[in-house]
């Protein structure tokens, strides 16, 4: 992981999504299920990375931390798939598919197994 990375002096700056910073950190719940995007959260792992890492967030840059799945045009136009909701129900009627992914994406309760909730 980068974080470990740059906490051990290896690197100097390094880019990171402000809803991975919770994941260091924030370990309740509640604080978990805290949008990404949430100023209250970003406010606190800025906060909490200073104090346990000398660690300074800069300001958020206007990126998108959401996760999201791509699918093939001709798979989607033959399944009518345009949201995650068409996704979850062309796999309940027994629709499949093969997916890669990130070791990241199929590990975090916010990115796959998120999904697989739906």
């Amino acid at each position: 992981m980068v974080h470990s990375t740059i906490t051990a002096g290896e690197l100097d700056i390094y880019p990171e999504y402000t809803g991975n910073g919770a994941f260091f950190f924030l370990t309740t719940k509640r604080m978990r299920r805290r949008k990404t995007r949430s100023r209250a959260t970003n406010k606190k792992v800025k906060q909490l990375d200073a104090e346990k890492n000398q660690l300074v967030w800069l300001m958020p840059a206007p990126a998108n931390n959401t996760w999201s799945i791509a699918v093939r045009q001709d798979m989607a136009q033959q399944n009518k798939l345009s949201s995650l909701e068409d996704l979850s129900r062309y796999l309940k009627q027994g629709g499949t598919f093969k997916l890669a992914a990130s070791a990241e994406f199929i590990k975090r309760g916010d990115a796959l197994p998120a999904f697989e909730s739906l």
